[in-house]
């Protein structure tokens, strides 16, 4: 015999609520108590509810459309920069923050950035702003190089990190595909036909990144490129006329870095035929000169809220034993710092 249909009437009744009050738990909605919610949700799980998934979709849009019109749900995009002004100051974070916001208006939600580095922060008293506001969701954003993360109460939150993939709690995040951009980026630089290429990264980054940049290295060099050597430059502060002394005596003719800094010495090289130094940027800015890897900031931002609606939807708070971690493949743009492609065969 087939089970009985639970629907969140059902819910109710066994709980002695109201049906809104089941609906918005379960959505993780603000409206209803922490405490609740658990009970809401323990209960669906136990008597085995499931959603009607046209009903969700349905209902989903109502609400979003409803929503539009009237004052929208915060989200906290939370960062943890000594200096909060990086977060304008670099196209890559601002990005994130732009995205996120722009795909949450879509949903019915307002995007906030928080400075989770105030003099006198610590996790009890962020979670104790957040709450005051009616945050429920939260959009992490990366450490800058080496500093430390903020720490959060995790279990009160549906949280998503955007930016990197290499945290200690076991949250969902997005992040570009680091090992493939460089790859890449060493691709099309052999196919423009350089054949000494050095990688210049900075060593606290590459520490904190998991050496992503670096893995996209060996995984070049265990392909089949026999004519072409790559090296590797790491650094903390940019030493240019050291690195040009170096690059003469290894006869480098072109760079990959992550990092600014090393195309103010680049741009100055020339080869031994004339040729500038081709130069190869990861995260290359709209707008930007540089040949590289865009690695779609805006889209990354944009992912990271739509995994947390999925989230809040769910009313999935704190840590996971298998978090989702999703990333996004860089693509190459042509710039004015490399060759150009030779022309395709007619």
């Amino acid at each position: 015999m087939p089970k009985p249909f639970l629907t969140l009437a059902n819910i109710a009744a066994k709980l002695g609520i109201s049906t809104t009050a089941v609906s918005m738990a379960l959505r993780g909605r603000p409206g209803v108590s922490e405490e609740l919610r658990k009970k809401v949700v323990e209960c669906a799980k136990e008597h085995g509810y499931q959603p009607n998934p046209v009903a969700v979709e349905l209902m989903t849009w109502v609400r979003s459309q409803r929503e539009a019109a009237t004052d929208s749900t915060p989200i906290a995009f939370v960062t943890s920069f000594a200096d909060p002004k990086l977060l304008e100051r670099i196209y890559t974070f601002n990005a994130f923050l732009k995205g996120a916001a722009r795909r949450g208006s879509d949903f019915g939600y307002h995007v906030e950035a928080f400075h989770g580095r105030e003099p006198g922060m610590n996790p009890a008293r962020l979670a104790q702003i957040l709450k005051a506001r009616g945050v429920r969701g939260v959009l992490l954003g990366p450490a800058w190089m080496d500093e430390p993360r903020v720490e959060l109460d995790w279990k009160d939150f549906s949280v998503v990190m955007i930016g990197e993939v290499y945290l200690s709690a076991n949250i969902y995040r997005v992040c570009n595909h680091h090992v493939q951009s460089c790859n890449l980026a060493l691709r099309q630089l052999h196919a423009l036909g350089y054949r000494r290429i050095a990688v210049a990264g900075v060593k606290k980054y590459e520490k904190s990144r998991g050496h992503e940049y670096l893995l996209g290295v060996d995984q070049f060099r265990r392909d089949e490129f026999p004519d072409t050597e790559v090296s590797t430059w790491l650094f903390n502060d940019w030493d240019g006329p050291a690195f040009a002394k170096w690059a003469k005596t290894h006869r480098i003719d072109a760079v990959v870095s992550n990092d600014p800094a090393p195309w103010d010495t680049v741009r100055t090289l020339k080869l031994p035929s004339g040729e500038a130094m081709g130069y190869a940027n990861l995260d290359v800015p709209p707008g930007s000169p540089w040949s590289g890897i865009n690695q779609h900031s805006e889209a990354i931002g944009e992912t990271g809220m739509e995994l947390l609606r999925q989230l809040l939807l769910a009313g999935e708070r704190g840590t996971f034993l298998h978090p989702q971690i999703v990333l996004i493949d860089g693509t190459w743009v042509d710039g004015t710092t490399t060759r150009k492609a030779p022309p395709a065969a007619s």
